[in-house]
């Protein structure tokens, strides 16, 4: 017992370093992968790893053959941990940028395809012309993989529904859309005044794929209330989607961001009584200090969709009397 403990205690005088470890082991759910990231050997993670669950008397890990989970006293610990690495990590372009002297010229975001393609074009534009020497990189991703994207370190922020969040990183909502039932002008199912779900299951349908999170609730809210159904047709693009429900092929269930550059043809109506609202926001890494670049971007963000609520809501507000 006294030869085991001398192995561990050498790491005990050196809390960071065991922090890192137990960090970056989480992160990638490795000890193999983790010492790779922080350029040591495996065995290194393993013994501080050991020594953290020796000093705080819990098991912070549960391992397998395919690798390592938190346990519920190793996600506590991830929480606290998170702040602490990446502060030390990031401390000298933090210090940098608190002299005024940092010089951040990449930036890098992930997306959706729907939020790329409806809603950061003006955002981009104008995050060009204030940052023109800043070099911005944008990956058009699934939810979850801007998750993993953001847990990795991979890209400086993410813009996502909050479905797919993992320890450590934080969720900031900007935007809140309505679900809406697209079908061609005209369409009798317009009409209803109350409009309910064996209505839209018996109609043809053209569906995005499942891949998308909406799809994924649509699916289980059929699912819970029982109703069968088989959409005519599986697409992996809102504007093919809208391209055959104006061509009379199907209706379809979509965000309402797509109907802002919606074809003549298509008609809308709510249906977020079923499906909900469609949430997005930004998500980063916890601990993290975000740089001028991802800061300007926020901001830009926030007032951009501040301007497009006002003027929502004036479209929105009943004309005066003449």
């Amino acid at each position: 017992m006294v030869k085991k403990q001398n192995q561990i205690m050498p790491y005990h005088q050196n809390r960071l370093q065991q922090l890192r470890g137990f960090y970056y082991a989480a992160m990638y759910k490795s000890f193999t992968k983790a010492a790779r990231r922080i350029r040591c050997g495996q065995p290194s993670i393993s013994l501080q790893v050991k020594a953290l669950e020796r000093e705080l008397g819990v098991t912070l890990f549960t391992r397998r053959s395919d690798g390592v989970t938190l346990t519920t006293e190793g996600e506590i610990l991830y929480h606290l941990a998170v702040p602490l690495v990446l502060g030390m990590d990031h401390l000298k372009e933090e210090f940098e940028d608190e002299l005024g002297r940092g010089m951040v010229n990449k930036f890098s975001i992930a997306a959706t395809e729907g939020l790329t393609l409806y809603i950061l074009g003006d955002v981009v534009k104008r995050f060009r012309e204030n940052f023109p020497r800043v070099e911005l990189r944008i990956l058009n991703r699934s939810a979850h993989q801007i998750a993993e994207l953001v847990s990795m370190g991979e890209v400086d922020l993410g813009i996502a529904s909050p479905l797919y969040l993992s320890p450590g990183i934080n969720y900031e909502e900007y935007f809140r859309f309505e679900t809406l039932l697209i079908a061609p002008i005209g369409h009798p199912i317009l009409q209803m005044k109350r409009l309910n779900l064996q209505n839209i299951v018996a109609q043809p349908l053209v569906l995005i794929d499942t891949t998308y999170a909406l799809r994924q609730q649509i699916d289980q809210v059929f699912h819970d209330n029982h109703l069968l159904f088989q959409p005519i047709m599986e697409v992996g693009d809102w504007e093919i989607v809208k391209a055959y429900v104006s061509r009379g092929i199907g209706l379809s269930i979509v965000p309402e961001f797509c109907t802002f550059s919606c074809a003549e043809k298509l008609a809308s109506v709510p249906i977020s009584r079923h499906f909900g609202h469609r949430q997005y926001g930004i998500i980063y890494r916890r601990g993290k200090p975000l740089n001028k670049a991802a800061k300007g971007f926020i901001d830009i963000l926030k007032e951009l969709n501040k301007e497009s609520y006002m003027k929502k809501e004036e479209k929105d507000s009943p004309s005066p009397p003449e």
